[in-house]
């Protein structure tokens, strides 16, 4: 038991220290860290809908050509 316990208080320091250093680290440029992460996000989440979107109305072809409106 006493190992668990050490372990548990050597994870818990570790976190917090790991804490500290990202709120030193960021300081007031936390959100924009965050902004450009949900632009980043938003970015892919488009591009995604994009694909999918151009699969399911048959724009692919099975020899793997561009299909014939881009070519």
């Amino acid at each position: 038991m006493g190992l668990n316990v050490y372990f548990a208080n050597r994870l818990r320091l570790a976190y917090s220290k790991f804490s500290a250093l990202l709120a030193k680290f960021w300081e007031t440029r936390f959100y924009l860290y965050l902004a450009a992460l949900f632009s980043l996000f938003a970015v892919l989440d488009t591009m995604q809908l994009h694909i999918i979107s151009w699969y399911a109305s048959g724009g692919f072809r099975r020899d793997g050509a561009p299909p014939h409106c881009c070519a």
